[in-house]
């Protein structure tokens, strides 16, 4: 499959980046990313290095939480094709 390039602004600067499968997709990714640099930045007075690893945190933590939460809810989907949906639903707590 033949990739396509584009430019996407992240914390102020250009970086051109190619996708093969779903360039649309990346882009996506690439907004948010800058979403999240410009909000770390808007509260704080750190230049632009800070601020990347500040929203890189941001989104690692959210990531972290998200695998956390599929891995609760693939508990609780194992513990109800056990056919103990009680132990699975008390795994929430």
């Amino acid at each position: 499959m033949k990739s396509q390039s584009f430019t996407a602004r992240i914390g102020g600067r250009d970086y051109t980046l190619s996708a093969q499968d779903d360039p649309a997709r990346l882009k996506r990714i690439a907004e948010y990313l800058d979403r999240k640099i410009g909000e770390a930045s808007m509260h704080t007075a750190l230049n632009g290095e800070i601020a990347a690893v500040i929203a890189g945190l941001s989104v690692t933590e959210e990531l972290f939480n998200a695998k956390d939460e599929a891995q609760r809810l693939r508990n609780q989907l194992f513990e109800i094709a056990k056919g103990n949906p009680a132990e699975g639903a008390s795994r929430d707590a």
